[in-house]
């Protein structure tokens, strides 16, 4: 017997999580509603993932406090040039 097909994100089970977690998730007075897709070469996406652990902080919430200027960036000159 074969389940339905639900589409991502739609399974009953996993709404049922999100409703139970979100409380945990929303640390600003709003909820986390937009997604962002962007894309980097290797490099610079390793930077990135070695810069939020580096902060303690997850991906998305690195993202969150530099879009909020919790904190700031430093431009450096590019040595290869």
């Amino acid at each position: 017997m074969k389940g339905k097909n639900y589409k991502r994100g739609k399974h009953p089970n996993t709404q049922k999580a999100l409703q139970e977690n979100a409380g945990n998730r929303k640390i600003y007075e709003e909820p986390k509603s937009h997604q962002v897709k962007v894309s980097v070469t290797s490099l610079g996406k390793e930077g990135f993932v070695a810069a939020a652990k580096r902060l303690g902080l997850s991906q998305a919430e690195l993202i969150e406090q530099i879009g909020r200027g919790k904190i700031r960036l430093e431009t450096v000159e590019d040595s290869a040039a």
